[in-house]
């Protein structure tokens, strides 16, 4: 996904009407602005196959968006998205001020040929969603603003390496607490069954765990199991995705 991608939306719309850029530092960035954001000046200590930004995406189901703001939407992002991106890089301390990234809301989302409702036939691939759509691009450059740290999303965490440092991007702690300071913003009442925490478990965990966490679904009562929606990252040249059932 790209600056000029993410702009088409924009397109035959009054000035009024056009969703733009933002980050925590500006509410409006163009798109020329937008490129130079997140694209590291230097290319020092990069290989020519070194992505040079990468795609967060920020996904919401309706119960999540009910009542919610466009204007809220944003600034959930911009005052949580930098802080829990910066803790979730491991083995080194990022200043999440000097991440460089620009954000776009987008309001449309169309079905894919790999869809369900496509394969079944019940809708063609390019049509529109109906419904609140509302999601969040995130575009985050692969270098810290003094160059000085690279932070990509798709370096594995690891628990421990040879010197017994932790290191890389930690996926998990990443889509877990960017769910959870969503809920204490909105005091949002998440039901068990619909947190990353069951959806991980339950597809990850151990015998243990899953029987553990089943017992305290037990004791929830009226909760109905669905699927929580997620967060995707991409790599913008080589597009691999990870959502969070499969992180």
């Amino acid at each position: 996904m790209s600056v000029d991608y993410l702009s088409k939306e924009n397109e035959g719309k009054e000035l009024s009407n056009q969703e733009h850029f933002f980050n925590d530092k500006q509410d409006f960035i163009g798109k020329e602005s937008a490129k130079k954001t997140i694209d590291s000046p230097t290319k020092e200590g990069m290989s020519p196959k070194d992505a040079r930004y990468f795609e967060v995406i920020v996904s919401f189901d309706k119960n999540e968006l009910k009542g919610k703001t466009d204007d809220q939407l944003k600034e959930y992002v911009k005052e949580k998205f930098p802080q829990v991106y910066a803790e979730s890089v491991k083995g080194k301390e990022v200043d999440k001020d000097k991440l460089l990234w620009v954000a776009k809301l987008e309001k449309e989302r169309k079905y894919k040929g790999t869809d369900k409702d496509v394969i079944e036939g019940k809708a063609k691939s390019g049509q529109k969603k109906e419904g609140d759509q509302r999601h969040v691009h995130i575009l985050i450059a692969r270098k810290t603003s003094d160059e000085k740290m690279k932070v990509s999303p798709l370096t594995n965490h690891k628990k421990e390496s040879k010197d017994g440092k932790v290191s890389g991007f930690d996926r998990t702690e990443f889509i877990n607490k960017t769910e959870q300071e969503f809920d204490k913003k909105f005091e949002y009442k998440r039901p068990l069954t619909e947190s990353f925490e069951y959806r991980n478990t339950m597809d990850k965990g151990s015998n243990k765990a899953k029987a553990e966490l089943l017992d305290k679904v037990k004791l929830s009562q009226g909760q109905e199991i669905k699927n929580a929606p997620g967060q995707e990252i991409k790599n913008n040249q080589e597009q691999n995705k990870n959502r969070g059932l499969t992180l």
